[in-house]
């Protein structure tokens, strides 16, 4: 506070020297008074404390020798041989030292006692109840680890000090703690026999422990004056502190004199205070003028009101300080001119070194950045705030967890930066990210350095360069060099390497496959390839290596080569030279070998196939995917009469007849798809119009993927056979004579009428006819006269019959009838009436008329649900029962 009061700097410094010359001056008045007065009462004090300290060593001796021959009593009874034997032997414990105790303590030679085991645990005898049983555990411990004493204060029931001594019991033989003997010592009772012959009336007596009052005398608290105090015990002999007996005046020996003294001081303070802070004002004031000035001036410089103070010649510090000032001043001016333009021009060139910087920093295609330990950014570009989608400034001060979604990486990323800070070296690692832009993964190859900041914390400089383009180039060249030796490999091409100069040829293995010889054998002579030339081939290979040894043509050549084994391979040789002397001498041709042989294989079989296509007989179409005619051969003009170039590019089926359905032309292009070949009889029309038939075989040619490339069609004129086929199939099933169906044709006809009457729920009429009288006739006028009146019956009964019915001729003059869509058994009566009525007409036979008639025997489908057969059976027994009957009439079978 006085402090404050004296240097406060907010003040004046003429107040600051009053006040501190005022303070001064108190001080010592103050000083000087407190001095007189503690000489003038120092006696008092001295002579109650000697005569308090004096008492207090008597009473302390007293005391503490008292204390001293109970302990020596308890020691004693510890080291007795009764003791510790009865530690060992539980009977002697019993028989002597029990009695021992009951008659020690009976005698007051001590307080109650407890001897316990090693282990704490009781043997004998018990202590007041108020000691504490962990205080006691701790101290028996202590006092057999350490074999000795330890004693520590305690309070009785009754609020009574007592003293507990711990003495360690040693086995005498081995001097190690079989137990420990504790007991008790009454401080109250002690303190008050040896206190009570002091007669003072002006002194008091206190037992103490740790500034707790454990006793007093006499009875009662009053005022302390003058303590002096004596250790019962040493402190280092008693755990807790020792017991301290203090002795005190109980009352105030110098308290008039004293005040007496202080009123008298503080009147001769008052009256030198106001002396000395008239005499402080004066100085202060005097001593301040001229600094007041100089301070004065200087704020007005300060406040730009002036340039520079007033010159002060006197020699004194102040005149002094003003000289120096004003120097100082005219300096700083011309320092201060010379100093803004060395500013100006140092900030500018900073400003274009930073700018400079910045741009080279943004302008780098690689990502630049600066990280602290904890991974916060303190610097990053333009391209890697373009890759996080922000700018440069919103980086500083983030981290990349703020920009980047895959905090598992950029937690990688951290601490492989802080291992790098650790080990202090620059590192180039490879690294991956999520563009977050487009979700695609981007490879780097980034450099990381260690720095230190201005106060020495870690740092981390990166620079990443994206190398993503340059593995997926890397990866394209890998690839096209593994797709180079696939397809060298699938080729089956051998690589040769003629070294000119050496005379030597080096080779791949399946170079020497291809030539037949050993493997292992992978550079020779050119002699060896020339041994091994076809002889009729060998000078035309020499010829072409020659013309390409002197760059006249490239060198490009098939020839053959007669293997060691005899055998026979045509090569496709190829290369070029790749290395020349100064003067053009060739110095190195490299090339490569393919084997031919099945080419010229298959070129051999293409000329035999184009001979076959040429020369065949049989027609030879080739067509497209889209079925567009692509080529055709002579025969095929010669069956269709039209020319090789009228159908060249045209669609086939302009060469249909129309007779066929397009369900036939699905059928044949479902075969072609499922099978590759189709064959069958197809009818086609020839240029001239006519329609005929013809043999087809449709094969497909595919490419190596399964994808139709072409048709080839070969095909035969078979109109001549199918005339005869027509011819054999109308007589095996019509009569030649009549034109009408036969048995075997009669048969067919009547399974479908009677599946058609079963569908259409009508009834079916299946007649048996047979001419009455035709064997006279026969026999009268010749078997020519009996067949032209077989073919007048004949087509007589077709004008009966209607479109859906049958007439059949089953043998000489029997026929076979089907009726069907008959409605009822009357309209089936009526229309035999009318067959009856037919064959009775005359029939004129030359120059004769001649007259038959004709028995009819019938039944009806479904009224006789029989088959097809069963049916004939049954009209021809019908017919019998009307032949029966009297002949030209019908009878029903079963009527």
């Amino acid at each position: 506070m006085i402090t404050g009061f004296l240097s406060n700097k907010n003040l004046s410094l003429a107040t600051r020297i009053r006040r501190s010359a005022f303070v001064l001056m108190m001080v010592i008045i103050i000083v000087l008074g407190c001095l007189w007065l503690t000489l003038a009462l120092m006696e008092i004090p001295a002579n109650h404390r000697k005569t308090n300290q004096s008492e207090a060593h008597v009473v302390g001796e007293v005391l503490s020798s008292e204390i001293s021959n109970h302990l020596d009593t308890l020691k004693q009874l510890g080291n007795s041989p009764l003791v510790w034997t009865a530690l060992v032997d539980s009977t002697s414990r019993e028989v002597h030292l029990k009695p021992f105790l009951g008659a020690w303590e009976k005698g007051q030679k001590g307080g109650p006692v407890k001897l316990l085991d090693y282990r704490g645990r009781s043997v004998l005898g018990e202590l007041p109840a108020a000691i504490n049983a962990e205080q006691l555990d701790r101290l028996v411990v202590s006092a057999q680890a350490e074999k000795r004493s330890k004693l520590a204060m305690v309070m009785l029931e009754d609020h009574q000090p007592a003293l507990l001594a711990i003495y360690p019991v040693l086995y005498p033989y081995s001097q190690e703690a079989i137990g420990a003997l504790a007991g008790v010592i009454n401080l109250s009772s002690v303190f008050r026999q040896k206190v009570s012959w002091i007669d003072r009336d002006d002194v008091g007596v206190e037992l103490t422990h740790q500034s707790r009052v454990m006793a007093t005398y006499p009875d009662g608290a009053g005022p302390k004056f003058f303590p002096a105090s004596f250790e019962l015990i040493p402190r280092e002999n008693i755990e807790g502190g020792a017991p301290l007996l203090t002795v005190y005046s109980s009352r105030n020996p110098w308290v008039q004199p004293v005040l007496k003294r202080v009123l008298l001081s503080a009147l001769l303070t008052v009256c030198l205070g106001v002396l000395v802070w008239r005499v402080a004002d004066a100085f202060a004031k005097r001593m301040t003028r001229r600094l007041y000035r100089l301070a004065k001036e200087c704020e007005a410089i300060a406040a730009g009101q002036a340039s520079n103070i007033t010159e002060d010649s006197s020699l004194d510090e102040i005149g002094v300080l003003s000289r120096t000032l004003r120097q100082a001043l005219e300096s700083y001016a011309h320092i201060n001119t010379n100093l803004e333009g060395l500013v100006a021009e140092k900030t500018r060139q900073l400003s274009d070194s930073q700018r400079l910087l910045r741009t080279v920093i943004d302008e780098t295609p690689d990502m630049i950045f600066m990280k602290d330990w904890d991974g916060r950014l303190l610097l990053g570009n333009k391209a890697l705030a373009a890759f996080y989608g922000t700018t440069p400034d919103e980086l500083v001060g983030k981290k990349r967890s703020h920009f980047a979604p895959d905090q598992a990486q950029v937690d990688s990323f951290e601490q492989n930066a802080q291992d790098i800070v650790r080990s202090g070296q620059t590192q180039v690692v490879q690294e991956c990210l999520v563009d977050p832009r487009t979700g695609e993964k981007r490879y780097f190859q980034s450099e990381k350095m260690p720095l230190q900041g201005p106060d020495g914390e870690p740092r981390i400089l990166v620079v990443s360069h994206d190398v993503t383009d340059l593995l997926a180039a890397h990866r394209v060249i890998e690839e096209r060099e593994r797709q180079y030796a696939y397809v060298m490999a699938a080729t089956g091409e051998g690589v040769w390497d003629w070294d000119i100069s050496l005379n030597i040829v080096r080779h791949n293995a399946k170079w020497c496959e291809l030539f037949g010889v050993d493997p292992s054998l992978l550079q020779h002579p050119v002699e060896m390839f020339v041994s091994l030339l076809h002889e009729d081939d060998r000078e035309s290979v020499m010829i072409a290596v020659q013309l390409a040894l002197e760059g006249k043509a490239p060198y490009v050549h098939e020839h053959r080569i007669r293997r060691p084994d005899g055998e026979i391979v045509w090569l496709l040789d190829r290369g070029q030279v790749v290395e020349r002397g100064a003067e053009g001498q060739p110095l190195r041709m490299v090339g490569s070998v393919t084997d031919i042989t099945a080419r010229k294989q298959s070129e051999v079989k293409l000329r035999q196939a184009a001979s076959v296509f040429t020369s065949s007989q049989e027609g030879i179409m080739i067509s497209d995917a889209e079925n567009r005619i692509v080529d055709v051969n002579p025969a095929f003009s010669r069956i269709t009469g039209y020319e090789r170039e009228e159908v060249l590019g045209k669609d086939l089926h302009f060469l249909g007849s129309g007779q066929e359905t397009d369900e036939f032309y699905v059928g044949i292009q479902e075969s072609l798809a499922s099978t590759g070949s189709w064959q069958g009889e197809i009818w086609n029309r020839r240029k001239s119009g006519e329609v005929y038939a013809e043999r087809l075989t449709i094969d497909v040619v595919r490419a190596e993927n399964g994808v139709p490339l072409q048709h080839v069609a070969v095909f035969s004129d078979i109109s001549r056979i199918k005339e005869h086929e027509e011819e054999l199939e109308r007589l095996a099933h019509f009569d030649a004579l009549t034109g009408l169906p036969n048995r075997r044709l009669l048969g067919d006809r009547l399974e479908r009428a009677i599946a058609h009457s079963r569908r259409g729920g009508k009834t079916l009429a299946v007649c048996y006819l047979d001419l009455d009288g035709f064997k006279p006739v026969n026999d009268t006028y010749g078997h020519a006269a009996g067949d032209s009146l077989l073919v007048e019956i004949t087509s007589r009964l077709r004008r009966v019959l209607r479109g859906e019915d049958t007439l059949a001729r089953i043998g000489g003059d029997e026929f076979v009838l089907l009726f069907g869509e008959l409605a009822h058994l009357e309209e089936t009566e009526t229309v035999l009436a009318r067959v009856l009525a037919e064959v009775n007409l005359p029939v004129q036979i030359s120059d004769a008329s001649v007259r038959v008639s004709a028995s009819i025997g019938f039944t009806l489908y479904p009224d006789d649900a029989a088959d097809a057969e069963t049916l004939l059976c049954h009209a021809d027994a019908a017919l019998y029962q009307a032949k029966e009957s009297g002949k030209n009439t019908c009878c029903r079978f079963g009527a």
